[in-house]
């Protein structure tokens, strides 16, 4: 068996210059220490896992000075954070994903959590939830499809991100303050965070605020406007907890969050003028919020641990976008207002047993959301060009004011499933893992559409008449896994996992669209390694996977021109992902991460003759064949703890979207970014001074395109080079 490791072991090693799982960074430089994954659900010691797991510490989290996904979804192997502007970023894993936008219609391809309570509707991907990273325990990245423990929307994988709970032992406080300097804002940029956490009653009730406010000053300049430094942005909220330990085997806890972001102007820039500018007729305006609540209990039972949680979420996001390429039908200052609002409720009950040989998990869920979405396109002489088009009387017709047209949808989805999953441990040795969610899905969709867009794509309608829609769908997603431990701290393993996400129907009622469209589906096949070497000085966690995706939901466009999204495509992904941490000394740590990925469609039926210029063998949008990251950090000993860390991320090129257009083929990726940063810690306070995009490279993160009628690209940067002081103090 020796020999058959050390095959698989060069094998596998091999494969280290194309990718790999994700592992749980060091807490220091002298040691690597065990994680336990709670969005497994079962507590499980996440190098017990037969799977892809990341588990970013909240240590690793100030270590990289993280404030939001961006900073730390980079060092997760197989992750991308596809930056825009901030509260409608998105996230892809393993590119799954047909698109790269905020703007689409469909369910997520990611799970998104916090504290294992779902943030992603059955509906519209609204942009991932960019929950800020003080104070935070872990953050959990699942890759490979999860649809056996968290359903619905997790297609390529999920994030669970684990915040802080209350203590009842200990009275904490904690403050952050931070000022930098970004080359070609004018301003500053600034931000505060505070925390406090307060035994009410010791050992028994505890309460934890968290509480952020972040201002980052504009670089763009809009020649359009007449405005510099337009893409100012400010985020804000906090998270209050309490915890009360209702005996030695029950604990109940209490989350509340709020976030909100707004920004003045979206912040791209147009390629065809100069470095960090744009061109629009109007301010494009954004907004997100999101609030939850969420009730849990812990019980320990004899032979069991049941978890009870109840949730209730809101969402909201606004977002202006120029349409000035409609002057050319005489419109002035022409845009579209998109909103999407959202609530949900959710409740899961589960029993698990980790004890033993014999491992067990059984829960039911349901979950109950509904979405609003509505878009208005506007211009400040909407009802004089419809009087010119359609004649005297055609603005009281098809126009509201300055809304030129208007689109509007009420989408309600539950989502109820029983799911559980049990492990059996042979000789110490091998496990076997056996998992499902048998699984139900409704929808009811009501969309409704006014104003001159029906008269020119609805048969001649000024206003379309209701739209109604029903589907429902049930299904089972399997599990399977083996694993094969030499030792605790090495294993092999293989597994296969599905993964689905809801159906929908398209918003406008254009008749060469179907007015629904169905799930999407995917099977996950994979083999990976972990293991310990040098003294426990080396972890090193490896993977290779292949991914069919089956019946996706890709985005087309009408001949006249409107969006919508049919079952028309498969893809294969196939790709290896490498992620290790090495002690080389007891001072100087090394962690990295890279991914190899190929990511095409292998079929795409073009029988409706909706799809443009999408083939097979297509690319996925923003799957770069390669991606890695780097930190490389050194830690003198002593009381003052003085460190310098280099941080590294690179990304090949990728197309930024599934459909190509003859005139512009947008791209994201092909990029290098540096990060340098280098603290003291003086009498309990540390400072620390760093210098983010250390070359000012200019890394295109998403990019989108108006089409051919107007022809426009807009490029989503990384903020330009940016230096700057921290400092924080812990009580």
């Amino acid at each position: 068996m020796s020999a058959v490791r050390s095959y698989l072991l060069s094998a596998v090693s091999g494969l280290a210059l194309f990718g790999g799982p994700g592992l749980a960074f060091a807490q220091s430089a002298s040691e690597l220490d065990e994680v336990i994954v709670t969005a497994s659900k079962t507590g499980q010691n996440l190098r017990e896992i037969a799977g892809s797991v990341s588990a970013v510490s909240g240590q690793d989290l100030s270590n990289l000075g993280a404030q939001g996904a961006g900073d730390y979804l980079a060092t997760v192997p197989g992750a991308r954070f596809n930056e825009q502007q901030p509260g409608f970023s998105t996230i892809t894993i393993r590119g799954v994903n047909t698109t790269t936008s905020f703007a689409n219609i469909s369910q997520s391809t990611t799970g998104s959590y916090v504290n294992d309570i779902p943030l992603t509707d059955g509906y519209f991907t609204g942009g991932a939830p960019d929950i800020d990273a003080f104070d935070v325990r872990s953050v959990e990245v699942y890759r490979g499809p999860q649809g056996t423990l968290f359903g619905a929307a997790s297609l390529g994988g999920a994030v669970n991100f684990i915040a802080n709970p209350a203590d009842v032992d200990s009275f904490d406080m904690g403050l952050e303050g931070t000022l930098s300097s970004t080359s070609s804002a004018g301003d500053p940029n600034g931000a505060l965070r505070v925390m406090l956490n307060a035994p009410v009653a010791e050992g028994r009730f505890a309460v934890r605020g968290v509480g952020f406010y972040r201002r980052e000053a504009g670089f763009i300049e809009n020649t359009g406007l007449g405005q510099s430094d337009v893409n100012d942005t400010t985020s804000y909220g906090g998270r209050l907890g309490a915890t009360y330990v209702l005996g030695p085997d029950s604990t109940v806890s209490w989350l509340s969050l709020y976030q909100a972001t707004e920004a003045d102007d979206v912040g791209y820039e147009n390629p065809d003028l100069a470095r960090y500018t744009k061109s629009t007729g109007i301010p494009e305006i954004a907004e997100s919020n999101i609030l939850i609540h969420s009730l849990r209990i812990d019980h320990e039972l004899p032979f069991a641990r049941f978890t009870g949680l109840i949730s209730y979420r809101e969402k909201e996001a606004s977002i202006a976008q120029d349409l000035s390429r409609f002057a050319v039908l005489g419109f002035v200052n022409a845009g579209v207002e998109s909103g999407v609002s959202s609530t949900g409720l959710t409740f899961e009950a589960r029993l698990a047993d980790r004890e033993g040989s014999l491992r067990w998990l059984i829960g039911v869920m349901h979950d109950d959301s509904d979405v609003d979405v509505t878009e208005d396109a506007i211009a400040d002489n909407a009802a004089a060009v419809a009087d010119a088009l359609l004649g005297p009387g055609g603005g009281a017709l098809a126009t509201d004011g300055n809304i030129w047209g208007q689109t509007l949808g009420e989408f309600s989805g539950q989502e109820t499933a029983l799911f559980g999953e049990a492990s059996y441990l042979f000789n110490d040795r091998v496990e076997a893992t056996l998992g499902g969610r048998l699984f139900r899905i409704e929808s009811d969709f009501d969309s409704y559409g006014f104003g001159l867009l029906y008269a020119a794509f609805v048969n001649g309608l000024i206003v379309s008449d209701p739209v109604v829609t029903y589907q429902e769908e049930e299904g089972f997603s399997p599990k399977v896994a083996l694993s094969y431990r030499f030792s605790q701290d090495s294993q092999l393993y293989a597994s296969a996992t599905k993964g689905f996400r809801f159906g929908g129907s398209n918003v406008n009622p254009d008749p060469s669209l179907p007015r629904n469209y169905g799930s999407d589906s995917i099977w996950n096949y994979e083999f990976g390694i972990r293991d310990r070497w040098f003294d426990q000085r080396l972890t090193l966690d490896a993977s290779i996977f292949k991914i069919d995706w089956s019946d996706i939901q890709l985005p087309v466009v009408t001949a006249g021109g409107t969006q919508g999204i049919v079952n028309a495509g498969d893809a294969e992904i196939s790709g290896a992902e490498l992620a290790f941490e090495w002690l080389l000394t007891p001072q100087l740590s090394w962690q990295s991460s890279v991914t190899y990925l190929d990511a095409e469609l292998t079929s795409v039926d073009t029988a409706a003759g909706l799809i443009f210029s999408v083939t097979s063998g297509s690319a996925l949008p923003g799957a770069s064949d390669w991606s890695a990251s780097n930190i490389l950090r050194y830690e003198w000993n002593g009381e003052r703890s003085p460190f310098v860390q280099l941080s590294h991320r690179y990304a090949s090129t990728a197309p930024a979207l599934l459909q190509q257009f003859p005139l512009r083929e947008p791209e994201v990726g092909g990029y290098n970014v540096f990060d340098l940063r280098g603290g003291i810690t003086l009498n309990g306070v540390e400072l620390i001074g760093f210098v983010n995009n250390l070359t000012d490279e200019r890394a295109v993160t998403t990019a989108t395109y108006t089409g051919n009628f107007g022809d426009t690209q807009n490029d989503f940067i990384m903020r330009p080079r940016t230096f700057g002081l921290t400092l924080s103090w812990k009580h």
